[in-house]
């Protein structure tokens, strides 16, 4: 039906233009999703470095979990399992819940974009990962509402106009 529908000279051209605007949506919307991408994987390590920086609270667990027997008693694989085990804990303890993981992140990016989160879901026990974090959210949003929707918006209408 749509290829009997071009020879007409009012639905033709808008037909043609339509199929150059869905091309060019997808070409802009595989930009959006790197753009997405990256500021979700910015977004997790942030966040992810306040376990790293807090070694010291990590071998302090580990010396609990030892309960008083020589450290250098245990094997290395032992040790290893320590710390993955309280880096994990830590890891739950430090982090926030809106941003666990680069998944999570990108899921909680997409509803900062419909203003569906709270501020405050952010703060995290260290200020300078909020800091940061609160500084990409901000960031994320200028670009997307201003730069990839204008963006978006010129794609279309170029297609519109050839």
């Amino acid at each position: 039906l749509l290829v009997y529908l071009r020879v007409f000279p009012t639905i033709g051209p808008i037909q043609i233009s339509f199929k150059r605007i869905i091309r060019n949506t997808l070409s802009f919307l595989l930009i959006w999703v790197v753009f997405l991408g990256a500021f979700s994987v910015a977004m997790a390590e942030v966040y992810s470095s306040a376990v790293y920086t807090k070694y010291g609270i990590i071998n302090e667990c580990i010396a609990s979990k030892i309960n008083g027997s020589d450290p250098h008693s245990i094997t290395k694989a032992q040790r290893m399992a320590f710390r993955r085990q309280c880096g994990s804990e830590l890891y739950h303890q430090l982090i926030p819940d809106v941003v666990r993981g680069s998944v999570q992140t990108t899921i909680t990016l997409l509803w900062a974009l419909f203003g569906l989160i709270d501020p405050n879901d952010f703060k995290s026990i260290q200020d300078v990962e909020t800091y940061f974090g609160e500084a990409l959210l901000l960031l994320w949003l200028l670009t997307a509402v201003i730069v990839l929707i204008n963006m978006m918006i010129a794609v279309i209408t170029d297609a519109f106009q050839s």
